[in-house]
């Protein structure tokens, strides 16, 4: 259900509050809090983000529909907030987004988990038996080193037996 409509009069931005029934226009005079920073979109092996919208609105609404100040996201996507001050005489919104990714190093195959196929397709690589798209060729550089090699095919057997619990392009 919409909270709001928006129309623009002249030069001034007019909000129809739906909740409230009435209209009200930012007039220059809506002191509109500092934006809200959610930083740059991430790319990340965690297994899940904290989004924080910061204190001192109104109110919250995200994209996932929670309404709080601090969200955790576990899937990748677009995210977005959208923050409010409101009261009877000035109505201020604005929302801000970002793009999560959460990516599954060592997974070649992109069957969503790291077993010894994809240290296999590393091997086949390196020896051109076979070629890597975009997304298995930056899945498939673990060390960081923006090349895929044998360190990489190594790391990933590490992995799976549990000789290490992460790899280096993580850290």
């Amino acid at each position: 259900l919409a909270t709001s409509l928006s129309a623009r009069f002249n030069t001034t931005y007019c909000i129809f509050l739906i909740r409230f029934r009435k209209w009200t226009c930012d007039d220059e005079s809506c002191e509109y809090i500092e934006e809200v920073d959610l930083g740059e979109d991430i790319i990340t092996c965690d297994q899940s983000i904290t989004l924080d919208a910061g204190e001192g609105y109104d109110s919250y609404i995200w994209s996932t529909g929670e309404n709080t100040q601090i969200i955790e996201v576990t899937e990748s996507g677009l995210y977005s907030i959208q923050v409010e001050n409101d009261d009877f005489n000035n109505y201020c919104i604005d929302q801000f987004e970002i793009n999560i990714e959460f990516k599954i190093y060592g997974d070649v195959n992109l069957d969503e988990q790291v077993n010894s196929q994809d240290a296999s397709l590393v091997l086949k690589y390196i020896v051109g038996l076979i070629d890597l798209n975009n997304v298995q060729y930056d899945n498939a550089d673990v060390n960081g080193d923006e090349g895929v090699n044998s360190q990489d095919a190594a790391l990933i057997l590490q992995y799976i037996v549990g000789l290490i619990d992460k790899f280096p392009i993580c850290e």
